[in-house]
């Protein structure tokens, strides 16, 4: 009777990290993934590519296969997706049978690839407005900073350049119209509006108009006299000796209006004194 060989299969899983080269390994056991565990790593300075410089990017989806030595299909296996909400970043030292143990780990180990990391600069947002000066401007920023003497961001994050866009006049909304000249019988008001932005570039020109003028009080006005004051009191003589004349007067206070009758007499009399 042929006796079977028996032994332990496991399986595992890679996927790259944009960390520098950094690798992830996985394998199952009893408990889930969890990126945000690191599960027994130690430091190294191996790592598991064998890149020390190397950008690598996550992979959207991840193989499984079989890591069981008596299988005769050793690449089979079943393409399964995972997103990695955070991973922790470690160093670790395992071997890959170590790994591939999922009576060791059941979570995950790390290896860190070390090297120098350049600065990054995030590509160029859209130009700006045109401004006043005729000028617009454009950013950008610093994506990542430089390490491990890697090479600084030395190039500018601002540029400029002349623009020629046509700006037309603005001018402000009318304010209220004024108060009257007159309570009837028909007198003026006016109202105004001024320019916020000069036209540029050939842009519209601003209106001529800035004042506006209307009648108002139209209205026919009552019959009313002409009205005077009362008199005054008599001045004082204007001689110390002798006879002289003294003065009083009185004054014309509103004129006749819608065919009022105006005022004939006389504003001043005079009379001796001695």
């Amino acid at each position: 009777m042929h006796q079977r060989a028996e032994g332990q299969a496991a399986r595992h899983r890679a996927a790259s990290l944009q960390r520098r080269g950094a690798l992830l390994r996985t394998s199952e056991g009893d408990r889930a993934l969890r990126p945000e565990r690191s599960c027994g790593a130690r430091p190294s300075n191996r790592c598991l590519r064998g890149n020390l410089d190397s950008m690598v990017d996550v992979l959207p989806q991840l193989r499984w296969w079989h890591a069981n030595p008596h299988s005769k299909h050793p690449g089979a296996g079943t393409k399964r997706g995972r997103t990695f909400l955070r991973v922790l970043e470690a160093v670790g030292s395992m071997s890959d049978t170590e790994l591939r143990d999922r009576s060791l780990y059941s979570t995950f180990v790390i290896a860190y690839c070390g090297g120098r990391l350049n600065c990054q600069l995030s590509v160029w947002g859209d130009w700006g407005d045109c401004q006043e000066n005729t000028m617009q401007y454009q950013n950008r920023h610093v994506v990542k900073e430089a390490h491990d003497g890697g090479m600084p961001c030395e190039d500018g994050l601002r540029a400029v350049r002349q623009c020629t866009a046509v700006v037309d006049c603005i001018v402000s909304p009318w304010t209220r119209w004024g108060e009257c000249s007159r309570t009837c019988g028909g007198g003026q008001t006016s109202r105004h509006r001024q320019v916020t932005q000069n036209p540029r570039m050939g842009g519209r020109e601003c209106p001529i108009a800035l004042i506006q003028t209307t009648g108002c009080q139209d209205t026919p006005c009552s019959p009313d006299d002409a009205q005077v004051t009362s008199w005054s009191n008599w001045g004082p003589c204007d001689t110390d000796c002798g006879e002289g004349q003294q003065q009083r007067k009185r004054e014309v206070i509103s004129e006749p209006r819608a065919s009022g009758i105006g005022f004939y007499g006389p504003l001043f009399e005079t009379m001796p004194c001695m």
